[in-house]
C-alpha cells in the first residue's frame, strides 16, 4: 500500500478528520499494513490497548463477554479512544474473513503528536466536536419539574 493509499484511508476516520493532507502523510509513514485471517483475535476483551486498528477490507465481530454489540468492516475503526488514552478495550474483535487493517502504535503516535503540535490540536479539536454533537443531542423522555423552573 502506499503512501497516498494510507493516506485517503486515514482521511476517513473521524479522530483524524481535521488534520490536512500533510499531517496524515506523516499519520501514514507510522501505519502498519496487517493481513489477518479468520477466526484471528484482532483485539482480546479487556486487554491493554496499544494501536488504532482501520479496517481497510474484510469484517469483525466485536463482542462483549459471548454477546455480539455489531460486526465492523471495511473504514471502521477499533481503539481510537483508547489509542488516546492507553485504557484497555472493553471489547473483544475477531477476524470473521480475511482481513486487511492499517495498525498505528499507540507510543509512535504519541512520539509523532510531541513532535507536532499542530496535529495534536487537530485531533482535539475532532474530540470536541464529538462532545458537542453529544450535548448538543435532543434528550428524549418525559419533561422534569426543573424543565418547568
Amino acid at each position: 500500500m502506499t503512501i497516498m493509499e494510507k493516506v485517503l484511508a486515514l482521511n476517513e476516520v473521524d479522530l483524524f478528520s481535521h488534520m490536512t493532507t500533510e499531517e496524515l502523510s506523516i499519520l501514514a509513514t507510522i501505519a502498519e499494513e496487517v493481513h489477518l485471517s479468520s477466526g484471528e483475535p484482532l483485539i482480546r476483551e479487556n486487554s491493554p490497548s496499544d494501536s488504532l486498528q482501520l479496517l481497510l477490507s474484510g469484517r469483525v465481530r466485536v463482542t462483549r463477554g459471548h454477546q455480539e454489540i455489531f460486526v465492523a468492516g471495511a473504514n471502521d475503526t477499533l481503539g481510537a479512544l483508547s489509542l488516546m488514552d492507553g485504557q484497555p478495550w472493553p471489547f473483544g474483535a475477531e477476524v470473521l474473513e480475511p482481513t486487511d487493517v492499517l495498525r498505528i502504535d499507540r507510543e509512535t503516535f504519541l512520539d509523532v503528536l510531541a513532535d507536532h503540535t499542530r496535529m495534536t490540536e487537530a485531533i482535539l479539536q475532532s474530540l470536541v466536536k464529538k462532545v458537542r454533537r453529544l450535548v448538543d443531542t435532543p434528550v428524549s423522555g418525559p419533561p422534569t419539574d426543573d424543565a418547568n423552573d
